[in-house]
C-alpha cells in the first residue's frame, strides 16, 4: 500500500509542478527508479547490455540510445500517450534512426495497440488499450439450428475499420476458428474471447467465472480490464440454489437480458449479481465441454447502461462464444 500510496504521489506531484518524471521521483523518494535499476542490475550480475544502458559513455551509442528511448516509450505509455513527452520520444526515434516521424508515431501505436491487448490480460493495463475501437461483423445464425451446431461464420472486419486493430482482432478471430491451440492453453483461448467482444462488440466489462465443483460456485476469473476486476471479482454465484444462471448451465447457451424478456428472467437473477452489476441488461453464455459445466461469461455495457447491447451485437456474441467453446472441446478431446 505504501508503494501504491507514492506512485500516486509521484504522479500528483509531476501534474501539479510539471517536472519530468525522473526529478517526480526524486522529490518523493529520494532516489531514482534509473539509479535503483543500476544498483539492482549490478547487484544481480545482469547481463552486459543491461548494464550499459546505464554507463554513459555506453549511452552514446545507437543501440543503447534505441534501447532507453523504448524503455521511456513504455514507461509513458502507462499514463498517458497523446502529450508533448511521446511526441518528444517520437521525434528522438525519427531523428535517431533518420526515419519520417510520421512513420515512428503511426509504428509506435501499432505495436502499442498489440502489446496493449496482451498486457491487460496479465493485470496490466496501459493508455494503449484504448487507443482504437473498431465493429465487427459475424453472419447472423440460429442457436438452435443445426447449422449453427455446425460450423460458425466468420466475417472479415470492414475494410474502413483502423488497420491495426482490426488486423489483431482478424487475427485473433481466425485463431479462434482455426482452433488453433496447443494443449494447456485453456487460458489463452479465453484471454483471445475476451479480446474480441472487447474490441469488436465494444462492451464496458467482461468476466469469465469458472465452475468450482467443490464449492458448487462460479467464481470470476478472467476480466476484460483493471477496472472491470474492480467491479466484479466478488461476483461469486452459489448453484446450489435455483437462479438464471443454474437454469442455463446444462448445455451451451446464451441470454440476453433485456426489457422485452426483464419480468420473465429478473426474479431469478442472484442478488450478487444485482447488487454488484447495478444493470438490468446484460449477455451470458454458459460454456460446457465434454458435457462438463467449464464456466460462465457475463458482459454488458457498463453501470445501468443498455446502450451497445443490441440484437444484432448479441448474436455476435454467441458466435464468437461458440468459436471458444469448439476451441476448449477440441484440446479436451485430444487430451
Amino acid at each position: 500500500m505504501r508503494l501504491l500510496a507514492d506512485m500516486n504521489k509521484i504522479a500528483e506531484v509531476q501534474q501539479q509542478t510539471s517536472c519530468d518524471y525522473e526529478h517526480a521521483q526524486k522529490q518523493v523518494l529520494g532516489f531514482t527508479f534509473t539509479s535503483l535499476s543500476e544498483m539492482l542490475n549490478r547487484k544481480w550480475h545482469m547481463p552486459e547490455i543491461v548494464l550499459d544502458c546505464f554507463d554513459e559513455d555506453r549511452q552514446r551509442s545507437n543501440r543503447i540510445k534505441g534501447i532507453l528511448l523504448a524503455v521511456k516509450l513504455a514507461r509513458l505509455a502507462e499514463t498517458s500517450w497523446y502529450t508533448k513527452d511521446m511526441r518528444a520520444v517520437n521525434a528522438e526515434f525519427a531523428e535517431l534512426f533518420q526515419w519520417e516521424y510520421a512513420s515512428v508515431a503511426r509504428k509506435t501505436h501499432e505495436i502499442a495497440i498489440m502489446s496493449a491487448r496482451d498486457s491487460y490480460h496479465l493485470g496490466e493495463i496501459t493508455a494503449a488499450v484504448n487507443l482504437l475501437s473498431t465493429e465487427i461483423e459475424f453472419d447472423e445464425t440460429d442457436e438452435d439450428s443445426a447449422e449453427a451446431n455446425k460450423e460458425v461464420a466468420v466475417k472479415e472486419l470492414p475494410v474502413a475499420a483502423k488497420s491495426s486493430l482490426k488486423k489483431s482482432v482478424n487475427q485473433t478471430l481466425a485463431k479462434l476458428k482455426e482452433a488453433n491451440y496447443k494443449k494447456h492453453e485453456q487460458r489463452e483461448i479465453l484471454n483471445d474471447l475476451i479480446f474480441c467482444l472487447s474490441k469488436a462488440l465494444k462492451l464496458k466489462r467482461i468476466v469469465y467465472c469458472d465452475y468450482d465443483s467443490v464449492t458448487k460456485q462460479l467464481k470470476p476469473t478472467r476480466f476484460d480490464s483493471i477496472n472491470s476486476k474492480k467491479q466484479l471479482e466478488k461476483m461469486c454465484i452459489d448453484l446450489t440454489h435455483d437462479s438464471l444462471f443454474k437454469r442455463m448451465l446444462k448445455k451451451n447457451q446464451g441470454l440476453w437480458l433485456n426489457e422485452t424478456n426483464k419480468d420473465k428472467f429478473w426474479h431469478l437473477v442472484p442478488i450478487v449479481v444485482k447488487g454488484i452489476t447495478n444493470t438490468k441488461s446484460f449477455y451470458i453464455m454458459s460454456f460446457n465441454v465434454s458435457h462438463v459445466l467449464h464456466g460462465v461469461l457475463y458482459a454488458d455495457a457498463g453501470n445501468a447502461c443498455i446502450e451497445g447491447l443490441s440484437e444484432a451485437n448479441y448474436h455476435q456474441f454467441k458466435n464468437i462464444c461458440k468459436l471458444a467453446v469448439k476451441c476448449l472441446q477440441k484440446l479436451s478431446d485430444e487430451e
